[in-house]
């Protein structure tokens, strides 16, 4: 106010700071958008505005592609298709919602199937499964695609000669996943049986299409569903194993379902892990997380992968080629299970494993595919080695060294693959024997295959090679009977 009481305005000095930010960041904004985007920008005088433009202009594309998904959902139809294709529509447009962030529950993906089996002849099957939902029966997708596939299979049972719709599709056969759970269909041709490395398979007289295990074209015979896997013992066991290993650690318990919870799926992936000779070693089936509907700042916060930079393994394997030392591999069972979690993160039971109804699994111990999970299994591994006297690196965080005594050791960690390089060989039977009673190791022996490269200890040093990892990548994509043609390469160039 004035010497004679009136108000005088006064320019805020704060406020021309603000405007001139604003305006700052305005600017970069449009710079760096891309002529589509920047259409969409017109008359926009502020920053806040262009953030506001933005969102609506992707939530209005998001909105569609929902729209467009339901309307997919609402007219797919089975017709002449095979369970096994039909299945697989929905479930892709299902995946494709989860991914537009409108994931469907369990239910309505199984009343969209239903609504499609609109041929009279699934008029039993969908009464029966609508009588178990109306009894408050949980049905699980799983569960829902064996009875379809075995549903299938009596009607062309009852009909082998017919044209009809189902017989028809049903003759296409039922091979792989989602994309076959049954792991082979019927053969209407002349039917024989082939061993390719030990896997059972079938293969049709005509063209020799194949309807499961190991494909010596490239396959890799791993399952790609729970139905497929439970078809084979080999498969069920290894989930045994890892669902005990689950229960041993104390990996969850369960809690009631309540509103509001972030509650995210779970699934199983199977793995044939392999030898450097391609021989198989072990088939190994492991409980995954869908962490892609994990929400920041709800149930999870930081994240970092424990992941060895590849100069650092260059530096410790050359070291220990000049120093003579022994190196050795370690593996870490279920390594992401022993890490303990510090957020609330609710997932549903795993398939095939479902004990009670209505209730989820509340997580203890981290799971894979997590976000958070490979912090959580390097801050336990970490802790653990500081105990024992080990060091961090500075410049690589996942190289840990301890030298003491005239003793030096070095731990390289690529998540849950170790690699030791010590001088000595007690230190090393020492040191392993003090992490086995925290974590589940398995002794790989001398260093041979690790991260897609060979190493061959000869007399005076090792020899690396990446021969298995190439003709993966060639049997991969069907290139493995090509022709061998030399490459020219520049003879002065350092490699």
């Amino acid at each position: 106010m004035d010497k004679e009481g009136k108000e005088i305005t006064v320019p805020n000095p704060e406020y021309a700071r603000w405007i001139s930010l604003d305006q700052s960041v305005l600017g970069y904004l449009l710079r760096n958008m891309s002529r589509e985007v920047l259409t969409h920008m017109v008359g926009q005088s502020s920053s806040a505005g262009v953030w506001t433009a933005i969102m609506e202009m992707f939530s209005s594309q998001s909105k569609a592609r929902v729209v467009q998904l339901r309307t997919q959902l609402n007219g797919t139809r089975k017709e002449n298709k095979t369970a096994t294709v039909y299945f697989n529509q929905i479930k892709t447009l299902a995946d494709e919602m989860a991914a537009a962030r409108k994931p469907l529950d369990t239910d309505d993906i199984v009343s969209y199937v239903l609504a499609g089996l609109q041929d009279e002849a699934y008029n039993g099957f969908v009464a029966a499964i609508t009588a178990l939902i109306k009894a408050d029966k949980f049905i699980s997708l799983s569960d829902l695609y064996a009875q379809l596939l075995s549903y299938e299979a009596r009607l062309e049972d009852q009909n082998p000669t017919g044209d009809s719709s189902v017989n028809a599709a049903t003759r296409g056969g039922r091979g792989g996943g989602y994309r076959g759970g049954r792991g082979g269909g019927r053969n209407n041709y002349s039917d024989q049986r082939y061993e390719q490395r030990g896997y059972d398979q079938r293969y049709e007289q005509r063209g020799h299409e194949q309807r499961g295990g190991y494909d010596h074209r490239g396959g890799t015979g791993e399952s790609s569903s729970t139905t497929e896997a439970l078809a084979d013992t080999r498969w069920k066991e290894a989930m045994d194993e890892e669902y005990s290993a689950l229960m041993q650690n104390r990996t969850w318990h369960l809690v009631p379902s309540a509103p509001g919870q972030n509650v995210i799926d779970c699934k199983w992936v199977y793995k044939v892990k392999r030898k450097a000779d391609g021989a198989v070693d072990r088939y190994k089936a492991r409980l995954v997380a869908k962490g892609f509907k994990q929400r920041y700042g709800v149930d999870y916060e930081d994240t970092f992968s424990p992941v060895v930079k590849a100069a650092t393994i260059r530096l410790v394997l050359a070291l220990a080629v000049s120093r003579g030392w022994k190196l050795r591999q370690l593996d870490v069972k279920n390594a992401f299970l022993h890490g303990v979690l510090e957020e609330e993160v609710y997932m549903r039971q795993p398939p095939r494993y479902e004990s009670r109804f209505g209730h989820v699994c509340k997580l203890d111990k981290a799971l894979y595919d997590l976000k958070q999970a490979p912090r959580a299994w390097y801050s336990r591994l970490s802790s653990k080695l500081h105990s024992l006297g080990f060091t961090a690196s500075k410049a690589d965080t996942s190289l840990f060294f301890y030298n003491k005594g005239g003793v030096s050791i070095f731990m390289l960690i690529y998540v849950d693959d170790i690699v030791v390089a010590s001088s000595s060989v007690k230190a090393v039977d020492a040191l392993l024997h003090d992490l086995g009673l925290d974590f589940a190791l398995k002794d790989l022996g001398a260093l041979h295959y690790f991260l897609g490269i060979e190493i061959k200890q000869v007399r005076d040093g090792i020899i690396l090679s990446q021969e298995k990892y190439a003709n993966d990548l060639l049997t991969r994509a069907n290139m493995h009977m090509c022709k061998i043609v030399d490459t020219p390469l520049c003879l002065t160039s350092c490699l």
